[in-house]
């Protein structure tokens, strides 16, 4: 009788043993940790605000790879759209003020290379020890079929206008006010 082998369903990691969509995760891999990089090293601010808004692109892009395209909206929206626009309005506004350029100096570099070269380890520790195919939340999803093809905005979506609909008006509310808030203290300050 000859042996019969066990069928194993796809790995959950399947999508990055493509070929193209390898070379794209490499590709902006190398983007994001070139982008950081430079933000590390660099004296000038606004040169490292927008080497940081290289660094959060190539990560939304990798997220899309990830089929996660709701993170990755995300990101791109709340991260570069607004915090990072932010940033660099302030430096403007900075060095409009002081009529010189924003620098940074490297101060406890030692500390600083220490710190992240021990959590580097810790993480490379930790992921080489995973079996990421055996967590359960991979194990549940794939035996109940549950892993999303395609994109993730639309369950989300049906999620938050469902379920969730009265915490999702309630948090607007509440962004509505503190935006109405912002206005009435900026307006106050500028007639005064």
């Amino acid at each position: 009788m000859p042996r019969q082998s066990k069928v194993t369903p796809p790995s959950y990691w399947t999508f990055i043993n493509q070929k193209p969509v390898l070379i794209f995760f490499y590709f902006f891999a190398v983007a994001a940790l070139g982008g950081a990089g430079f933000v590390l090293f660099t004296r000038n601010v606004m040169r490292a605000a927008f080497a940081l808004m290289t660094t959060l692109i190539a990560i939304a892009a990798i997220y899309v790879l990830a089929s996660a395209d709701f993170v990755a909206v995300t990101q791109l929206m709340v991260y570069v759209g607004g915090v990072l626009v932010l940033i660099i309005f302030g430096v403007m506004f900075t060095t409009e003020l002081s009529g010189k350029a924003v620098q940074t100096g490297h101060h406890y570099v030692t500390a600083g290379v220490l710190a992240g070269g021990s959590v580097l380890v810790a993480l490379l520790l930790i992921v080489g020890q995973t079996d990421f195919d055996r967590l359960p939340w991979v194990l549940e999803a794939t035996a109940n079929q549950q892993v999303v093809a395609g994109g993730t905005v639309l369950a989300i979506g049906r999620e938050l206008f469902t379920h969730y609909v009265l915490t999702l008006e309630t948090v607007g509310l509440l962004l509505l006010l503190a935006l109405i808030g912002a206005v009435f203290i900026a307006g106050r300050k500028v007639q005064s």
